[in-house]
């Protein structure tokens, strides 16, 4: 009878580790990824949630987009734009969930996911180097956002994968429905070869990084005249400035009254704009 009662016990143990970990986030608890992305395990039937059909027409749209807050389906290397995960479904479900990832033509993961600015909301790098946005926890909104900074020069078309799932909230994996997203098709924005070499080339540096809204820029690489605009997370312009950036000078910016969070400075040069994460604590 006790070695029962102890049975039980343990598959009663093992079973809300699992529902924990699902709810957690499957990258993040337990290093899988769903997204049916090349090399991944998979998507979610079968394993992590059952479709019931209780909620048809589930759906994960994605969007990219600029500091602008235009839509895109090209990149330019070393910008920073918004990746907008949207979870629907018809019926009324008890809140969403999703994971995506972001790979290169060797299915690589590419680029760099910087912060989220959603409730519900994760970034995850697993052992094999893939980063990703998932849940962690249940959303009630289905909105899951993070800003990414776009790979190298010479990265070429990159893909973003995902799934997303709409939940019944029982505590079990079954009675949900999930759905893959249209992969997302990413192009390197080229203008020429002399362009690009000369965007390689440009090079600053931002310290201190993190500060408290007062900080530096330099460069050893050009000079001239350059356009500097500092972006919160919201990608609203919070600082502007055009100066003349002379070689081996720096140019301090200061921030009036700063929230904290992650900031961006973006510097525009005759041949290329360049972005950077800048922390202010």
């Amino acid at each position: 009878m006790k070695i029962r009662i102890i049975s039980v016990l343990l598959g009663a143990m093992g079973i809300l580790l699992c529902l924990q970990s699902a709810s957690g986030g499957r990258a993040a608890n337990n290093e899988m990824d769903r997204t049916s992305s090349p090399g991944s395990m998979g998507s979610c039937g079968g394993y992590c949630h059952g479709s019931a059909g209780l909620y048809p027409n589930t759906q994960l749209n994605v969007v990219v987009k600029d500091a602008t807050g235009a839509v895109v389906n090209t990149y330019v290397p070393g910008q920073v734009y918004t990746l907008e995960f949207d979870v629907v479904s018809d019926g009324s479900p008890f809140g969403y969930g999703m994971q995506a990832v972001i790979l290169d033509s060797l299915d690589m993961n590419t680029g760099d996911m910087l912060s989220v600015s959603t409730s519900e909301t994760q970034l995850t790098t697993i052992s094999n180097g893939r980063e990703f946005i998932e849940h962690q926890g249940i959303s009630s909104t289905g909105s899951f956002r993070t800003t990414w900074m776009a790979p190298v020069v010479g990265t070429g078309t990159v893909t973003l994968y995902g799934v997303g799932m709409a939940v019944n909230g029982s505590g079990s994996t079954q009675g949900d429905d999930f759905a893959q997203a249209t992969p997302v098709v990413l192009s390197e924005s080229i203008t020429n070869n002399t362009s690009n070499l000369q965007a390689a080339q440009i090079a600053y540096e931002v310290f201190p990084n993190p500060n408290q809204g007062a900080f530096y820029i330099k460069t050893t690489k050009v000079e001239g005249d350059c356009s500097i605009k500092v972006f919160n997370i919201a990608g609203q312009i919070v600082y502007q400035e055009a100066i003349v950036l002379a070689q081996g000078a720096t140019h301090q910016i200061n921030l009036k009254e700063p929230i904290t969070g992650v900031y961006w400075v973006e510097i525009e040069h005759e041949f290329a704009k360049k972005s950077y994460p800048v922390r202010i604590y």
